[in-house]
């Protein structure tokens, strides 16, 4: 379904979230955010990505969109923190 979620018919009607990848927009806001950070590395990066989303992160293209709010919001206080 369109909406990011897949019904399986088990009897009970459960609802299994499925992540979906993110799209060009969100990754370039990403990007854009985490150049606002002035990282000096590219392991720099990865340290921010992982403490946003909670997992080991090698690119940005491999974030899920239900990551995406925790990532940002995350980059925003390590911003404010930095100033």
């Amino acid at each position: 379904m369109a909406d990011g979620y897949e019904v399986f018919d088990t009897g009970h009607n459960k609802v299994v979230p499925r992540h979906q990848p993110l799209t060009e927009k969100q990754i370039t806001q990403v990007m854009v955010a985490l150049r606002s950070l002035h990282l000096d590395s590219a392991e720099a990066a990865r340290t921010v990505l992982l403490k946003g989303s909670g997992r080991r992160i090698r690119l940005v293209t491999e974030l899920y969109d239900v990551e995406l709010p925790k990532v940002l919001s995350y980059i925003a206080k390590e911003k404010r923190r930095r100033l």
